[in-house]
């Protein structure tokens, strides 16, 4: 059976729970709520991703994609193909706001410092040209809706969605004993497993999508 929503499901319904009249609306719902813990966790290799985006000549704030959760790296990169990382740069937004009181009044250039606000990317400066973004991020799940969405969360380890599913399930039937028993048991084993396996991050690629990051020109100051 092709590993799915739908398989997800019935694997809850059928396996675990063994009430097929279970609303399988609530399942689902179940099912997005344990993939999103398991993207919460820890940096596992399917939870990561690359944007690749430009940063148009004089420009401070830019729009993160939207599935942008968290920053793991920032590298810009010159039209002359000269690469700079400036992940370390980064300062929280208050700092930030104190430190550059007026960044668009600054002399143009390379950006260099930086900050995140409400899901955009704000540097210190205006840009002096056209740059390339290389944004390496914890990305968040898709929603899985339709019974042939595929999980983001590998199939070698489905166990998990479904025993975080389950133990949601038993909390609504308020079967509060098994829950904490699965929850605490079968659930953190299998997270645990994930952790062992990939948390290292020795294999796995991360995601690449390359489009145009959308200009803002600040009204959201």
């Amino acid at each position: 059976m092709a590993y799915n929503l739908a398989y997800i499901r019935n694997r809850v319904l059928d396996d675990k729970l063994d009430d097929v009249s279970f609303n399988p609306e609530v399942i689902d719902r179940f099912i997005n709520d344990a993939q999103r813990e398991i993207f919460n966790m820890f940096e596992f290799p399917f939870t990561e991703k690359v944007f690749v985006g430009s940063l148009p000549g004089g420009e401070r704030i830019f729009q993160f994609p939207l599935d942008y959760q968290m920053t793991q790296a920032l590298k810009l990169v010159a039209p002359d193909g000269f690469r700079k990382d400036i992940t370390d740069y980064y300062i929280k937004f208050r700092e930030f706001n104190q430190a550059y009181p007026t960044p668009e009044n600054n002399t143009p250039g390379a950006p260099y410092a930086w900050t995140t606000h409400g899901n955009k990317l704000y540097v210190d400066r205006p840009t002096d040209q056209d740059y390339t973004l290389e944004l390496w991020y914890i990305k968040k799940p898709a929603k899985l809706e339709a019974d042939t969405d595929i999980p983001e969360v590998p199939e070698e380890f489905e166990e998990a969605l479904v025993l975080g599913a389950y133990y949601r399930a038993l909390g609504r039937n308020e079967d509060f004993d098994l829950q904490a028993f699965v929850q605490n048991g079968s659930f953190a084993t299998q997270s645990d497993l994930m952790v062992t396996r990939l948390g290292k991050r020795q294999s796995g690629k991360p995601m690449a999508m390359r489009q145009t990051l959308r200009r803002n020109r600040g009204r959201g100051l």
